[in-house]
């Protein structure tokens, strides 16, 4: 199998936010809403909190502003910063909401329904038994999952991810789909949250206080943003890449059993270790190129936590800047660059699964990535 052209839809996204982020100024401060509260704890990631739609400008601006506030009060101690951590993600979950954070949902429910119904089925005919009902049902469920993935990949189409179904299909099987999903929503929402402020911002180009406001909410925002990343690229590095090196010991322990235990056996139960020993191989060539798919993600994900960074310091300089200095106005009309978000999104490259066996494999080492660890 090494000639087979073994991959996945490589969902690598670099999201790097320019000076951007704003505040909707009523009266003499904010108007302060609700904000979404989210519990964070254990392995839980940023996506679980997104919702299956874009945030509201108004709660989201609220949030923002929270976080900007809380962080000028506190000092900087351990207590504190990991609280200030759990507001970023709780920030960074209402960021990554989206239509298809939804639709990606419904996509992996309809492929749990379908994975159940096939595991009934085999169960009652091992049983003996009649299954035409399940048979009935998981056909249904079949078109079911057709159709919620058609739906998944419009909705990625409508974040400017241009996917066909059956690419959007493996990123419902790969293990961070998820997360991929939640970036997505990020840079989709950033780039009209901003947009809208942009706005907002040019119509009160006489009022300091909008102004000030409007570049310290920019560090907010690039901490949000850096605080998805880094979710993210971690997960990938201290969950998934361990895992699979543990998968791959494993599979190599059960190739060298059954070398020699098909030495030791006659010929007609050589057969079947040699079987097994082909299908052992076999996941053993998909491995590398499994670590490759994610190895290239933290790569990226490094590269666009870099560039965050970089843009952290320039948010915080002109925040300072606008803080220290009576030009305000002068200072905006020399600073337009500042306006906007400028958000790299590297198109998803395409290795297909040319083989359903293949396909299977693949989402069967998905699974054994997500299973919990005691």
């Amino acid at each position: 199998m090494r000639n087979v052209a073994i991959g996945v839809v490589v969902l690598i996204l670099v999201i790097g936010i320019c000076v951007g982020g704003g505040s909707m100024v009523v009266g003499n401060g904010p108007a302060y809403l609700p904000a979404v509260h989210v519990t964070w704890g254990g392995d839980q990631k940023i996506a679980d909190g997104a919702r299956p739609a874009a945030p509201e400008r108004a709660p989201m601006i609220a949030e923002l502003n929270r976080i900007a506030e809380t962080q000028q009060a506190q000092q900087p101690v351990p207590s504190t910063s990991a609280h200030m951590h759990d507001l970023l993600r709780q920030a960074a979950a209402m960021m990554a909401g989206s239509e298809a954070m939804g639709a990606l949902r419904d996509m992996q429910d309809a492929r749990g329904r379908l994975r159940d119904l096939s595991a009934a089925i085999a169960d009652r005919l091992l049983a003996g038994q009649d299954a035409k009902d399940l048979v009935e049902q998981r056909t249904k469920a079949a078109a079911q999952l057709t159709h919620a993935t058609e739906d998944f990949a419009t909705r990625l189409n409508g974040l400017g991810v241009k996917m066909t179904p059956e690419q959007a299909e493996l990123i419902g099987i790969a293990p961070n789909g998820d997360d991929m999903v939640a970036l997505l929503g990020m840079q989709s929402n950033v780039a009209r949250f901003v947009a809208q402020l942009r706005d907002t911002v040019e119509q009160n180009r006489g009022n300091p206080d909008v102004l000030k406001r409007y570049y310290g909410l920019n560090v907010v925002l690039c901490e949000m943003v850096e605080t998805l990343q880094a979710d993210v690229r971690d997960r990938i590095r201290q969950r998934y890449l361990p895992r699979l090196e543990g998968i791959e010991k494993e599979n190599l322990e059960l190739q060298k059993k059954a070398a020699d235990s098909m030495k030791q056996v006659p010929a007609p139960e050589q057969q079947g270790y040699a079987a097994n020993l082909k299908a052992l191989q076999a996941t053993a060539e998909i491995i590398p190129v499994y670590r490759n798919y994610l190895s290239q993600q933290g790569d990226q994900l490094d590269d666009a936590a870099r560039h965050t960074r970089t843009l952290l310091d320039l948010a915080a300089n002109t925040a300072s800047t606008m803080e220290n200095t009576v030009e305000v106005l002068d200072m905006m009309n020399a600073s337009n660059r500042d306006f906007g978000a400028v958000i790299n999104l590297m198109p998803p490259g395409t290795l297909p699964l040319d083989s359903d066996l293949l396909r299977q494999e693949f989402e069967r080492l998905s699974r054994k990535l997500n299973e919990p660890t005691s």
